[in-house]
């Protein structure tokens, strides 16, 4: 997590999109909805790599992946 949390404060898109799904699933971190949303939102708002992330999102959604729903 520290390691994502260095590459997120560099602005990289991947690594608050990783942050993003930790917190919801509670990998290596506490589970923390509020958190998560704030890194997803962060990830696909990001200038370098979030357009990509965005679509990767919708495409997940659309093969019925709930987490997308909630990212989305």
């Amino acid at each position: 997590m520290e390691w994502f949390k260095k590459a997120a404060a560099q602005e990289n898109a991947d690594a608050k999109y990783a942050l993003g799904k930790a917190y919801l699933k509670g990998k290596g971190i506490a589970a923390d909805k509020a958190q998560a949303k704030k890194w997803l939102k962060r990830a696909v708002s990001n200038e370098n790599g979030g357009k990509e992330i965005l679509a990767e999102l919708r495409k997940e959604a659309a093969e019925g992946d709930e987490d997308a729903f909630f990212c989305g």
